[in-house]
């Protein structure tokens, strides 16, 4: 059966709204019409993929000339066509050409996806070092932090790459919650101690089917000094002193849950020093959807290539003057000088034909060396994100 692939970039948004509908702003508007096109890549030739606005045709000539295959844009000659739904997170059911809530799948993605869901399962685990607590008022926060001295991190039960977090060094941090609280209308958060002095961010990529999850890759997490992805590195001959304990300890999470779950995850933790000793929070979160994680590890099956080394890498264009045959000639000399493969996997070009802001880039290299050169030199031209 041929597959449907929709991008839902904003899907914590689409759980924490429901069932009132999702009003985006321009600029989530924006992205998610450039992070969709990852799909093309990701899908089968033989496939579609749902977009908000359709791929420039130069896009799909430049993907041919660099010899990749891409799945098709939906067309609703199609539509009586039986198909494979797939979302990046699951919300929705596809009947007859057209994308339909689904109560039910809404309700078990926002069960398990909640933060306040997975921090109480992290208490009754045992399995997180650090500190955390589920707290619903600003007395609490402020209670709890009286004797405390470490750095905590306040999150909402819904949020995408780190955003409306909030970060409490000392009391004026914590002052500026009385606001948040005085109008939150009994909302949760998770409070949880901050590990300040991490050596690496890291993801485990499973696949998860009948209640039994299988590791498919780990991957390092590059991430900016406010805390925001940036990337994703996969070295493939490289071990992991913490593999076996992340399988078990994410098998031993999903026999926790309350609803069944197929499809992908990826499990997001950190190596840390405390008191002068490493330490590992093997589970940060889980992710029950796809992820910019699965994404490198889909594209790296697709197109084995012989190299070690492989990079999924966010940037922000700056120069707006730039043009597409100047990134071109840029990623080529990059490829020549240190025998690598640069793919971009997000449009040039934004919905009104400006460039971009927001360009994806799958990089293939030979050491993790290498890969590292290329990204020092694409920072002369680009910002991260």
């Amino acid at each position: 059966m041929r597959k449907i692939f929709r991008l839902n970039s904003y899907f914590e948004e689409e759980l924490k709204f429901y069932p009132e509908p999702v009003v985006l702003n321009k600029n989530t508007i924006q992205r998610n019409s450039l992070l969709e096109k990852l799909f093309f890549l990701v899908a089968d030739k033989n496939d579609f993929v749902l977009t908000t606005n359709c791929l420039n045709p130069k896009m799909f000539e430049y993907w041919n000339e660099k010899g990749i295959e891409f799945a098709e844009e939906f067309c609703r000659k199609f539509s009586d066509e039986k198909l494979e739904f797939i979302e990046w997170g699951k919300t929705s059911d596809f009947v007859n050409s057209e994308i339909l809530y689904n109560p039910i799948k809404i309700g078990d993605s926002k069960q398990i996806n909640s933060k306040i869901f997975q921090g109480n399962i992290k208490i009754r685990l045992e399995i997180s070092p650090l500190e955390i607590f589920i707290v619903k008022d600003f007395q609490s926060i402020q209670k709890i932090l009286a004797d405390r001295s470490a750095t905590y991190i306040l999150k909402p039960e819904f949020n995408f790459s780190g955003k409306d977090t909030k970060i409490l060094r000392n009391k004026n941090d914590v002052k500026s919650l009385e606001k948040i609280f005085s109008n939150s209308d009994e909302k949760k958060y998770v409070l949880e101690e901050l590990a300040e002095n991490r050596i690496r961010d890291f993801s485990g990529i499973f696949s998860c089917s009948h209640g039994m999850v299988k590791n498919l890759a780990i991957t390092e997490m590059i991430i900016s000094k406010t805390r925001a992805y940036i990337g994703s590195i996969i070295e493939l001959e490289k071990e992991y002193s913490f593999f076996n304990a992340l399988c078990e300890t994410v098998q031993d999470f999903v026999n926790t849950l309350p609803v069944k779950y197929e499809g992908s995850l990826s499990a997001d933790g950190f190596e840390f020093i405390r008191d002068g000793e490493r330490d590992f929070q093997l589970v940060s979160e889980i992710n029950f959807r796809y992820s910019m994680g699965r994404v490198l590890y889909d594209l790296i099956q697709k197109y084995p290539s012989g190299y070690k080394v492989f990079g999924l890498h966010f940037f922000r264009i700056v120069d707006k003057s730039i043009s597409e045959k100047v990134l071109l000639s840029l990623f080529s000399k990059l490829e020549k000088d240190f025998q690598s493969f640069i793919l971009a996997v997000t449009p040039f070009q934004n919905i009104d034909g400006n460039i971009a802001n927001l360009l994806g880039l799958h990089i293939a290299s030979n050491s993790r060396k290498d890969l590292d050169l290329i990204l020092e030199s694409l920072k002369k031209y680009f910002k991260e994100c």
